[in-house]
């Protein structure tokens, strides 16, 4: 079972949520919606919403998104994305992309950069031991 859930804390005077383009959840005067579905991945949700040029908080299983990183295309008065089997992979994918290429080509080539900033390439075995002694 899979949740998604679009809040704006000014409140929503309408939404509607469909996936699949079949109309799952409509709601008036409300600061929070929150539906479960079922379907097979991968699934389309659209969510229209009114008033216009407002830019919903969304959540995917209590996860909360981030635009880019989760592909959100936002319109003044609609939102669209969509959740593929690989949908976890694929956000972290992007993410980490994001972060490489925010380095600069010299700081790309220097190993500790990775760590530091992206937060990849090393595993801190020395730490990882240490803790590990620590608990025993």
């Amino acid at each position: 079972m899979n949740t998604v859930e679009i809040e704006y804390p000014a409140g929503i005077d309408l939404v509607k949520i469909y996936i699949s383009t079949q109309l799952v959840v409509e709601r008036k005067d409300c600061r929070c919606v929150e539906f479960s579905f079922d379907d097979k991945l991968p699934v389309h949700i659209a969510v229209e919403f009114f008033p216009f040029k407002i830019k919903p908080i969304v959540r995917f299983n209590g996860f909360l998104l981030d635009y880019w990183l989760a592909n959100i295309q936002l319109w003044d008065h609609r939102l669209e994305f969509t959740v593929s089997k690989t949908f976890y992979q694929d956000y972290k994918d992007k993410n980490i992309a994001g972060r490489i290429a925010s380095l600069s080509t010299e700081h790309q080539a220097i190993e500790h950069f990775w760590d530091k900033f992206i937060g990849i390439n090393n595993l801190h075995p020395e730490l990882t031991e240490e803790i590990k002694k620590l608990i025993n």
